[in-house]
């Protein structure tokens, strides 16, 4: 990677088109918290949501470095702890390229989202090793894998475009080899232990849409988020967009028999 590309952040604003076109529907709204904002707020918002989601991918990367971690200790196949022993190796360099971009191109990075430390430490508790190939590699890395895809087919920046690229090709082989080592496990479970693990599903799939609020980026632009959050509400009905469409399509519809 040629760390010497220069970084506006600045931008890199493009990638938060949807947000910000919300917040300029959401000003207009009757008693709105940014109905003073103009276009340096709405500059920065758009740089605040950049660095929150780089920040999330670092730390659901150090989230997957441990638990395949964990993996390597507990799964009950020896080709599946070499796979997982790689798959460190591939997490935990993530984890510092992601670290990187954000202390030396954007700055300080936002702590963990409160939804993804639970997402982790519930796989990381859990003794059942298949869990953690479930809500690992299955829930979190399919979702990263989709949002490292879009991320790439949106930004132009030189560094990042190459920095996803690579990351994108470890994600798909760690998503495949989750998808196949399950398989063949889950067509032996019982039916007590598929409604078990369809909970944890959901149940996970409801911490992800919760991260998608983002409460810590309206907080460090100094508005509270339970104020804001009705307001950008109204605001997406009006212009006719759900914040959260995409993310419902992709997911509740296949539970809504």
């Amino acid at each position: 990677l040629h760390w010497s590309t220069d970084v506006a952040p600045e931008g890199r604003v493009d990638m938060a088109a949807p947000l910000l076109r919300l917040a300029r529907a959401a000003r207009e709204v009757d008693g709105s918290p940014i109905a003073s904002w103009g276009e340096r707020e709405l500059l920065a918002l758009g740089v605040e949501s950049f660095k929150a989601q780089l920040s999330q991918f670092m730390h659901g990367e150090q989230g997957a470095m441990m638990t395949a971690a964990k993996i390597v200790e507990t799964v009950p196949w020896i080709d599946a702890r070499y796979y997982a022993a790689t798959q460190t190796m591939d997490e935990a360099r993530h984890t510092e390229v992601f670290a990187k971009y954000l202390h030396t191109k954007l700055g300080e990075a936002y702590p963990m989202s409160p939804f993804l430390e639970g997402q982790i430490t519930a796989l990381l508790e859990d003794s059942r090793w298949d869990i953690a190939y479930l809500g690992m590699q299955i829930v979190i890395e399919s979702l990263a894998l989709a949002a490292f895809g879009s991320m790439l087919r949106t930004t132009g920046e030189p560094l990042l475009r190459k920095l996803l690229r690579y990351v994108l090709s470890d994600e798909a082989r760690h998503v495949a080899f989750g998808v196949l080592s399950l398989s063949e496990y889950y067509g032996e479970l019982s039916a007590a232990e598929l409604k078990d693990r369809q909970e944890f599903l959901l149940e996970n799939t409801l911490r992800n849409r919760s991260r998608s609020t983002t409460p810590e980026i309206w907080e460090r632009m100094g508005v509270s988020a339970e104020a804001v959050y009705p307001v950008i509400v109204e605001a997406a009905g009006k212009i006719k967009v759900n914040p959260y469409a995409a993310f419902q399509r992709g997911f509740f519809s296949k539970l809504v028999p």
